[in-house]
């Protein structure tokens, strides 16, 4: 299970672009050939998060994936389209898989994170206040990644990182 190895990543990325804020929502965009099961990766976040030197900043925080399906686009009749199983020709007009060129599907990337309001520090939720498992993370279908809007008083986390 690499899936909590790869959340204990996240939550170092996380914190460390935080500043000591405290994070309420982490997003995630993982791609559908990068091996890795979102459900699992959901399910890996709260340990991580728990076992964190800085776990306060993420105690209780939510872990919401948009799944990215693979795409490939064929030079030969150039065709786009989803990815269903393993390629080895394009379902449009025949073209070797020499044509088909992969526009998408290994992507792994924290795209944004949420700061909970100024007012709450780390300190005001310790990680044993508000169990993980009482949450219900959301995981986004691909397509419906609703970008996170910094208040005016916090500054944009960095761009996305790739782990």
């Amino acid at each position: 299970m690499h899936e909590l190895s790869i959340c204990r990543s996240v939550a170092d990325i996380v914190a460390r672009h935080a500043g000591g804020r405290r994070v309420s929502v982490v997003r995630l965009r993982v791609g559908a050939l990068r091996q890795v099961v979102p459900d699992t990766l959901i399910a890996c976040w709260e340990w991580a998060w728990a076992s964190h030197p800085d776990g306060a900043v993420l105690a209780g925080s939510v872990l919401e994936v948009d799944h990215v399906p693979a795409r490939v686009s064929c030079r030969a009749c150039g065709a786009h389209g989803v990815l269903v199983r393993p390629f080895v020709a394009c379902a449009t007009c025949g073209a070797d898989a020499g044509h088909l060129d992969l526009t998408s599907g290994e992507e792994f990337l924290v795209t944004s994170f949420e700061l909970a309001p100024a007012d709450l520090a780390p300190t005001d939720l310790a990680p044993t206040d508000l169990a993980p498992t009482d949450l219900a993370p959301t995981v986004l279908a691909s397509g419906e990644h609703v970008p996170s809007a910094p208040t005016p008083s916090e500054p944009a986390p960095n761009a996305p990182a790739e782990v």
